[in-house]
């Protein structure tokens, strides 16, 4: 604790720079890896430039990436950044802890547990432990006045206080602040009178604020701000909670401090209060006058602070007392300073609890469009117990707004439908279409509600009713929405634009992920064909000669049986009996064609089925939010105490039948990936992949086979007859993964859960997280059934190079959720080098890999770290050169250089791939990519194919791949 005081107070006299020379210094210094990671936190908790949810989402991500147990983990959360995941476990764990350090760190640990389980409303048991200590300490002689403090919050009584006439709620914050240095107290009062004067814009006050309440939390100062940061941010009922933080760390007895106190104990104190005399018995009687309905005198003759006020607002409100708390709202009025947020928001409750909604709305939206201050108004009030009928009949704008604010505040699903339905009738009325009419006829308030609906509600998440079918459709609507508002906003026409030209890279990416996924079924049917021009041209000839003699009758219903494999023997006795020459021979062609077709090792369909579904992309996609929520994997800092699991690791077997329902899934699914997205054969015998041709798709054919016909017009028609007999297949995966699989993943969750619930009450949280992936990984497998099932062609465009290498980035972290490398492209002309779409699958195919690569064998899991990547074009532009560059854990670069594997690598470089690997998984990655080499012109191999391990411990990968030239684009295969 020393140190961390230490390090801000440096900051404080010294500046930042002289801060960072003494954090490098400490970094230098401390072993093990915590240590000098510590030092780098209390840096960032330090820098003024970090925002306080920035330095919060990166160290939280941190803690739970560096293999501690769950216990060392919320002790270092609670130590660094003040927070845990779990309070009640999180403190409990801490205080653990502190047992074996100073016995100043255990003591203020014990307080601060004892104050949070009695303010946070832990379980009844443990508030009772919490009271017992508190009360001992007080018993023991401890001089705390935090203690006695507590023990008002609980009990309501003030026997041990003594008389504070301050008005808490700021004046306590800047009084203990006056005590600082000038430097702290001057930025710590205007920070909290912006908070407290509630300006529009309080962002910098309160990232002001919180910086001095994280780091100064050992002391009651600290503990303060972050009450007064939480009270304006609370709504006026649940401000109870904030008001008794800030009684926690004050000292003495105001009369506010009944607000901070349950409605029974503080009239109970007021009546005690009321019938003695003392410095508040005219004041307590007053106010018991205004609660019982009899007087509002004390709000004419006393001056009573405004979080009084709001309180008794509030218990007026709740005994529907709406006569007086109207005047209480009056009084409020005067007596507010800051733009009168508060009374606004007792106004907004007054019209909600009286039932006039319609009020309630027409006043919150006046608001909140016209000065854009959602954090002025707690509009989410408006939508408690609350359904869609309520407000069916009302302006669906003013809904819109309001319940999209709300949703902001409350995070409440049922606010969100709200909002999603007023913006489907809104999309339903054509409102698009109908804005320029709408516009013109609008006052002012009635054009600001129009612009903020467009701007700030007419997004993705509140337009998934309005019967869009894609959230490429809601991207296009945007888009339009956007572009009117930059003819009439001419204000604001910058943002609108920049908007725009996001959404634009968006779809552009959408486009792109669309053609990799609608290709992953795929045949390089160019490659196929300049072979069957090769070899079967010799034959094709012979059967045209001799087709005049044909029985195409006969032929036909032979064909037709063969295909089918209903009977060979028969079709084969059928042909000899015609003793047709020709008959046998056009088989032959077909056969030899559809073997290509299906199963060659480089360019037919099972060798992309391999690469671009079977190779990670299937098993990955799915099993992608198991991964994410860390209910699978074996990271180096995934380990079981980071995992959800672990919650449940008491219980043996309980957390037996968790991980077995997880490998179960795992297990499925990799079952099905392995063995029925195939070709079918003797090999692999469940593979679904069977071509079938019936009458009506081998008449398809025949025609085809006239006599005057060429060989590439046949080998054309015979790609379309395969094509049409893998619909039906296609279809059968498709409904594989939309329903089997699918139904299996629910059934596994859903028993889980059930036992999960029947064992033990206390697992809410995992549940919810069980339903929340369950739910998402029966998402996934849609995704992954929509690739056998794939959309018409879609527009055919150009696509950069740069935006194709994003493009196979994402394609990328699609499949591993938790894969956080970032890309770092050098810039060369290279990257402005136009694609065809086949071009763009072809690159995207080359960085999966590479990128796949970089993930699974790095060592680095999910850690942060650059991949460095550069692209050229020779002069000609006919080869494309990749150089990809990613950084290795210690024992990997180990592994790699003791182990040969690098040698390994080189005899793909000087031999070639292996055509077997090419159609396979697992250890088939480096074969896929020399596959693209080996289709070079280029004479040197090692140049056009090439790894190496550099001594700074990075992993170098070079390709070079053909480009041919496709009108205005590039392609990277023949066509």
């Amino acid at each position: 604790m020393e140190s961390r005081n230490h390090v801000f107070l440096v900051g404080e006299k010294h500046g930042f720079e002289k801060l960072r020379e003494y954090s490098e210094s400490l970094v230098e210094d401390k072993n093990p890896r915590i240590a000098s990671l510590l030092a780098k936190l209390l840096l960032d908790r330090n820098n003024r430039d970090y925002s306080v949810d920035a330095f919060y989402a990166k160290w939280r991500a941190a803690f739970s990436h560096i293999g501690l147990s769950g216990k060392a983990q919320n002790y270092l959360s609670y130590r660094a950044i003040t927070q845990v995941d779990d309070l009640e476990i999180g403190l409990a764990d801490s205080l653990s802890y502190d047992l074996n350090n100073s016995i100043y760190d255990c003591y203020e640990t014990l307080i601060d547990t004892c104050s949070t389980a009695l303010i946070e409303e832990f379980s009844q048991e443990v508030k009772i432990v919490a009271l017992e200590a508190l009360s001992r300490l007080h018993v023991e002689g401890f001089k705390d006045s935090r203690i006695n403090q507590l023990i008002f919050l609980e009990k309501g009584c003030i026997k041990n206080l003594s008389i504070d006439k301050s008005s808490f709620a700021y004046n306590l914050v800047l009084d203990q602040g006056a005590k600082c240095c000038d430097k702290i107290s001057k930025e710590l009062s205007v920070a909290i009178n912006d908070i407290e004067e509630k300006k529009e814009d309080i962002e910098d006050g309160l990232n002001a604020a919180l910086f001095y309440a994280i780091n100064m939390k050992v002391i009651n100062l600290g503990q303060n701000i972050l009450a007064l940061v939480s009270r304006s941010n609370e709504g006026l009922v649940s401000r109870n909670k904030s008001l008794k933080w800030l009684v926690a760390f004050s000292k003495g007895f105001s009369i506010e401090y009944v607000a901070a106190l349950s409605e029974t104990c503080a009239i109970q104190l007021l009546q005690d209060l009321s019938s003695s005399e003392n410095e508040f018995s005219e004041l307590s009687r007053g106010i018991l006058e205004l609660i019982e309905n009899k007087s509002s005198k004390v709000l004419g003759e006393v001056q009573i602070s405004p979080s009084l006020a709001i309180w008794l607002g509030i218990v007026l409100l709740q005994n529907k007392s709406f006569t007086y708390v109207w005047e209480v709202y009056s009084y409020l009025c005067k007596v507010e300073k800051g733009g009168g947020k508060d009374s606004k928001n007792l106004k907004l409750l007054i019209l909600k609890e009286s039932g006039d909604l319609e009020s309630a709305l027409s006043f919150a939206v006046s608001e909140v469009a016209c000065k854009e201050s959602l954090g002025r108004l707690l509009v989410s009030c408006i939508f408690e117990n609350e359904k869609w009928k309520s407000f069916n009949e009302s302006n669906y704008i003013d809904v819109a707004i309001l319940s999209h604010c709300a949703y902001l505040q409350d995070n409440n699903s049922n606010t969100l439908y709200i909002c999603r339905m007023a913006c489907r009738k809104l999309f339903k009325g054509d409102i698009l279409n109908s804005f320029e009419l709408m516009w013109n006829r609008e006052n002012q308030k009635g054009k600001e509600k129009l612009k903020y609906y467009f701007k700030e509600v007419f997004i993705e998440r509140n337009l998934s009713l309005a019967d869009l079918e894609s959230s490429h459709e809601v991207r296009r609507v945007r888009i339009k929405a956007l572009q009117i508002l930059f003819t009439v906003d001419s204000d604001n026409s910058k943002s609108y634009a920049e908007e725009i030209k996001q959404l634009t890279v968006t779809e552009k990416l959408w486009l792109g992920l669309s053609y990799i996924n609608e290709s992953r079924v795929f045949v390089n049917e160019s490659a196929i064909a300049r072979w069957a021009e090769r070899e079967l041209a010799h034959d094709f000839s012979r059967w045209q000669k001799e087709y005049a003699n044909t029985d195409t009758e006969s032929f036909e219903e032979a064909l037709y049986n063969y295909l089918n494999d209903e009977n060979t023997e028969k079709f084969i006795s059928g042909l000899n009996k015609k003793k047709n020459e020709s008959n046998v021979l056009l088989v032959s062609i077909v056969e030899r064609l559809l073997e290509k077709f299906l199963s060659d090792p480089e360019d037919g369909l099972d060798t992309y089925l391999s690469s671009r579904i079977r190779h990670g992309s299937l098993k990955g996609t799915i099993m992608g939010p198991m991964e994410e929520a860390r209910l699978i994997g074996s990271h180096e800092f995934n380990d079981s105490h980071a995992a959800p699991q672990s919650i449940i690791s008491h219980d043996p077997s309980l957390y037996r039948t968790f991980n077995k329902v997880v490998k179960n899934i795992e297990k499925e699914v990799e079952w099905y990936n392995s063995n029925l997205v195939r070709v079918k054969s003797s090999e692999f015998p469940n593979g679904i992949i069977d071509i079938v041709v019936n009458k009506v798709i081998a008449s398809q054919l025949f025609p085809g086979l006239a006599k005057d016909s060429t060989l590439q017009m046949f080998i054309e028609q015979c790609f379309e007859v395969f094509w049409s007999a893998l619909d039906s297949p296609l279809k059968k995966l498709n409904s594989v993964f939309s329903n089997d699989i699918k139904s299996y993943i629910q059934n596994e969750f859903d028993s889980l859960v059930e036992e999960l619930d029947v064992k033990d009450n206390s697992h809410s949280s995992l549940i919810s997280l069980l339903r929340e992936v369950s739910t998402n990984t029966q998402a996934q497998c849609d995704v992954v059934a929509s690739w056998f099932l794939a959309d018409e062609i879609l527009e055919k465009r150009l696509f950069t190079l740069s935006e194709a290498i994003d493009i196979a980035l994402k394609s990328t972290q699609n499949v591993y959720r938790l894969f956080n490398a970032s890309l770092k492209k050098f810039s060369s002309d290279a990257l402005n080098l136009k694609l065809t779409v086949q071009g763009l699958t072809t690159i995207a195919d080359c960085l999966y890999v590479i990128f796949e690569n970089a993930w699974k064998h790095s060592g680095l899991s999910s850690q942060d770290y650059d991949i460095e990547a550069t692209f050229d074009v020779n002069e000609d532009a006919t080869v494309l050169t990749i150089q990809v560059s990613n950084p290795l854990s210690e024992g990997r670069y180990h592994s790699l250089t003791e182990k040969g594997i690098l040698e390994k690598i080189e005899v793909i470089t000087n031999d070639g791939p292996s055509l077997n690997l090419i159609g396979g998984e697992g250890g088939s990655g480096m074969h896929k990519l020399a596959r693209l080499v080996s289709k070079s012109k280029q004479p040197d191999s090692k140049k056009q194919f090439y790894v190496d391990v550099t001594n700074d411990r990075r992993f170098s990968l070079t390709i070079s791949i053909p480009l041919y030239r496709r009108g205005e684009g590039y392609d990277l295969y023949f066509q």
